[in-house]
């Protein structure tokens, strides 16, 4: 379901509130800017960690990544 939603966007325009995705679907990440996504670690007593997309196991499973949240603009006339 994720995979349909929103907008696909490159690696390499990442902006923070994207979803990360990785080759097992129900893996998923909100990137947080920085190189960084926080998402809940696949091992049980670490819970939510913040991770470097870079790090080898996440740089290798990584499958794309959608835009959810489309950018609002504010009326600057009152």
């Amino acid at each position: 379901m994720t995979l349909q939603l929103g907008i696909p966007v490159n690696r390499d325009s990442l902006e923070p509130g994207d979803i990360l995705i990785f080759h097992n679907p129900t893996h998923t990440g909100i990137y947080i800017g920085d190189g960084g996504f926080i998402h809940c670690s696949s091992r049980q007593d670490r819970g939510v960690v913040i991770t470097e997309i870079t790090q080898s196991n996440y740089a290798r499973k990584y499958h794309s990544a959608r835009r959810i949240i489309a950018e609002q603009h504010c009326d600057t006339h009152l």
